[in-house]
């Protein structure tokens, strides 16, 4: 029960996080900034688009594991309240 409520308050931040304004831009700027500099690598500049494409990753993964912290709050609220109807 105790990991449930974990869960929950964990993914009701997540939520609040993934939804501020300011992180939403901050994100998209990190994206925007990554690709640009992909795009403005020149052919003997291998490690800029190495280093560009796996900083893209890295912030895929963040927002992977951002919607999976939500997504398991909203599960674990669900069972919670499967579990008090019972």
């Amino acid at each position: 029960m105790e990991d449930k409520q974990r869960s929950v308050s964990r993914g009701k931040r997540a939520q609040q996080f993934a939804a501020d304004p300011v992180v939403v831009e901050v994100l998209a700027a990190l994206e925007q900034k990554y690709v640009s500099d992909w795009k403005s690598s020149k052919p003997n500049e291998e490690d800029k688009r190495q280093q560009a494409y796996q900083r893209l990753q890295m912030l895929e993964d963040f927002k992977v594991e951002l919607t999976i912290f939500i997504s398991d709050g909203r599960i674990a609220s669900r069972q919670l309240e499967k579990d008090a109807a019972v």
